[in-house]
């Protein structure tokens, strides 16, 4: 199984994840695969996960530079799936 995420978020603050009320695209993405597909009687799934958030370098301030302008997060999960 593949999913794809797309989304967006409003603050009622600036923070450093968007200005006020101004609408933050996120997205992200997964697979998830059973292992018991691949190997019989093996009831174990595999999930992988990306995920991305946008960094507002403004809430900062003047003179501050980030190198890196988005926040990733990947994720690799083991499951025991009891038949």
């Amino acid at each position: 199984m593949i999913s794809l995420r797309v989304g967006s978020v409003s603050n009622a603050h600036s923070t450093q994840y968007g200005e006020r009320n101004k609408l933050i695209l996120r997205f992200g993405a997964g697979i998830n695969v059973p292992l018991n597909y691949i190997i019989k009687n093996f009831p174990v799934s595999l999930q992988l996960d990306y995920a991305n958030i946008p960094v507002n370098t403004k809430y900062f301030g003047d003179g501050f530079e980030l190198t890196n302008k988005n926040l990733t997060a990947y994720t690799i999960q083991l499951s025991y799936n009891n038949p």
